[in-house]
This record gives structure tokens, C-alpha cells and sequence, in this order.
């Protein structure tokens, strides 16, 4: 069905993006010029949601996503969010223990 289209996403672990300790944050691939949803956990609880069907409208998508490692095991997210347009900015720091997915909207 071509309804189904919003449930097809590109999952980018945050561990799987090999960030090292760095000056510079790394950018999202892709996040600058498209759509994503950002999903953090923590011993099996989320922690920090953006997504499309989020009860919070601000909360819907996010864009210019950009992680730079702590050296102290966490990392610093900050990213644009909003319900259409990203204009809102937000900082999220993770704990060292935290796991964090950033996935591609696709539509």
C-alpha cells in the first residue's frame, strides 16, 4: 500500500557513526537538507523523541542534527525541531550509557 510510506525510514545509529573525540560536531548525513526522527534510550526507557506522530507538535521533525562527542563518554546533540519546518533549536546531552538513532523521513 502506498499509504504505508511514513513507516519506511533509513535508521543512522549513533554508534555506528564511528564519532570521535573531536572540536568540531559531526553533521547527520543528510539531516541538512531532509527531514528525521531522532529516538534516544536508556536502560529501555526513551529518553528523547522527534518524530512524525509525536503528541508534543514541536517535537514532529528534526533537521541540522549535529553530534560531537564529551570526553567523558556522552555526547551533545543539537538539532532544529519543529511540526513542519525545524526552526526550533534545541541542545540534548546523552548520558555515557544512552543510545541514540537518527532515521530519515522518507515522505
Amino acid at each position: 500500500m502506498k499509504g504505508l510510506k511514513a513507516a519506511a525510514v533509513m535508521p543512522i545509529v549513533l554508534a555506528s557513526l564511528a564519532i570521535q573525540a573531536q572540536d568540531q560536531p559531526s553533521l547527520v548525513q543528510g539531516s541538512d537538507k531532509h527531514d528525521f526522527s531522532i529516538r534516544c534510550e536508556k536502560g529501555g526507557k526513551v529518553t528523547l523523541e522527534v518524530f512524525d506522530l509525536n503528541e508534543v507538535d514541536s517535537l514532529r521533525v528534526a533537521r541540522n542534527i549535529y553530534v560531537a562527542d564529551q570526553s567523558d563518554g556522552r555526547s551533545l546533540i543539537t538539532y532544529n525541531h519543529g511540526f513542519i519546518i525545524a526552526k526550533e533549536q534545541a541542545t540534548y546531552v546523552t548520558a555515557a550509557d544512552e543510545s541514540c538513532a537518527f532515521s530519515r523521513r522518507l515522505i
